[in-house]
């Protein structure tokens, strides 16, 4: 028996605990209860350990998918923000060329001439477009970052693992 609990804890079916407990123990059954007790106790902290692996997998897709959620509502978002933005510059094209040539240049009396006004707004509606760009890359750019610590998160999971098992 002892010889059998030596073998058992060197294939990883039990632990060290349970090999002296057995060496220690005072006949066969006694032995043989021991041993199966061990064997038992490993399996039930390797179901732990690849339970708690699952779980963990479990929650990095989780956030995997939170995060394409997430992008792809920007990126609607951003969508519609530079349809809306392309369709006021293309107002204030049409209205810069209708006031040119109208001879009174201001109809709203507010000292400044229409064409300057409306000149001002698609000024505006460009700016707009060009920070919309710019939250655009720094979007992409974050998403990329995300990706890496994801890979560097499952990595360190993995060779934890390994860890774990090669303990064992």
């Amino acid at each position: 028996m002892k010889q059998l609990a030596h073998a058992a804890q060197q294939n990883n079916a039990i632990k060290m605990s349970s090999v002296i407990k057995v060496v220690r123990s005072q006949g066969i059954q006694e032995a043989e209860e021991l041993l199966e007790q061990g064997e038992n106790e490993m399996a039930e902290q390797v179901q732990q350990q690849q339970m708690q692996a699952i779980e963990a997998q479990g929650k990095n897709d989780e956030k995997a998918r939170q995060w394409e959620r997430e992008k792809m509502e920007i990126e609607q978002g951003n969508e519609l923000e530079k349809i809306a933005a392309k369709g006021a510059i293309d107002l204030q094209k049409q209205a810069m060329l209708s006031l040119g040539f109208n001879e009174e240049k201001d109809l709203d009396n507010d000292g400044v001439p229409d064409v300057l006004e409306v000149y001002k707004a698609g000024v505006d509606a460009d700016l707009k477009g060009r920070k919309q760009d710019l939250d655009e890359k720094k979007f992409e750019e974050d998403k990329k970052q995300n990706k890496e610590k994801n890979s560097i998160e499952k990595q360190k999971i993995k060779q934890a693992n390994s860890k774990k098992k090669e303990a064992k």
